[in-house]
């Protein structure tokens, strides 16, 4: 890569909370599940709402110091944004993303997709 990275012109409109942790899951189910299985401190967590508006999105997303996401606009946009990313890979991809040393990728069982 020698040093290339997103090539996305934007000023962030929000601070970001380094001890924030943003849920940004498309599968409200499975956003349930994160959120009852998973111990965080109430102050902790943030439900990064969908957004049409790209650079609305961008700024629901620099509130968070890490990222947990489904989607991979939002894993995209998030990296660009030098936020920690947990992506929870739902089905096999034919490429491998890389995280540029910033990212984990959690494959989700599918007994737990089907159990919801």
């Amino acid at each position: 890569w020698k040093g290339e990275g997103y090539g996305i012109s934007y000023y962030p409109q929000t601070k970001t909370k380094k001890n924030r942790i943003g849920l940004a899951v498309s599968n409200s189910n499975l956003r349930n599940y994160i959120s009852e299985n998973i111990n965080f401190e109430p102050t902790q967590c943030w439900h990064i709402p969908f957004k049409k508006d790209v650079f609305s999105r961008m700024d629901e997303i620099n509130k968070c110091g890490r990222i947990i996401t489904d989607d991979m606009l939002t894993l995209h946009l998030a990296l660009y944004l030098r936020k920690y990313v947990y992506y929870l890979q739902l089905f096999s991809l034919n490429t491998q993303l890389e995280f540029f040393g910033s990212g984990e990728i959690y494959r989700v069982p599918y007994e737990i997709l089907s159990s919801l």
